[in-house]
């Protein structure tokens, strides 16, 4: 589990750093995408900033998933946490007993309310 968690993290901050770059690029796209529309530039074909838009949109939701995921993974695995347990068992010392009466059978006090 603790390996998923680190892959799931390091996958969500590379998307991370990608939609950043991505959202840089659109930002320089767009402004390129104005200036032409000022000039009325016809002769330089320019994509449409709605496809980069679009993917860093969703690279941005999956790359924020990712991360959710591995924010909400357990940090330790079943069997660590099953170890954990049992040494904390162990280490309670054992209930002192009190013997039997003579004349017989011992009955424990009744709780207190």
């Amino acid at each position: 589990m603790k390996i998923l968690k680190g892959a799931l993290a390091v996958l969500g901050v590379i998307g991370l750093i990608v939609a950043a770059f991505l959202l840089a690029r659109f930002a320089l796209d767009a402004r390129e995408l104005i200036g032409a529309a000022q000039r009325y530039d016809s002769a330089k074909a320019i994509q449409s900033p709605f496809t980069t838009t679009a993917l860093v949109t969703g690279l941005g939701v999956l790359a924020g998933f990712l991360l959710g995921l591995a924010a909400g993974l357990p940090s330790l695995t079943r069997r660590q946490i099953e170890r954990e347990a049992a040494a904390g068992i162990a280490a309670r010392p054992a209930p002192v007993v009190p013997p039997a009466p003579a004349g017989g059978s011992y009955e424990p006090p009744a709780p207190t309310v």
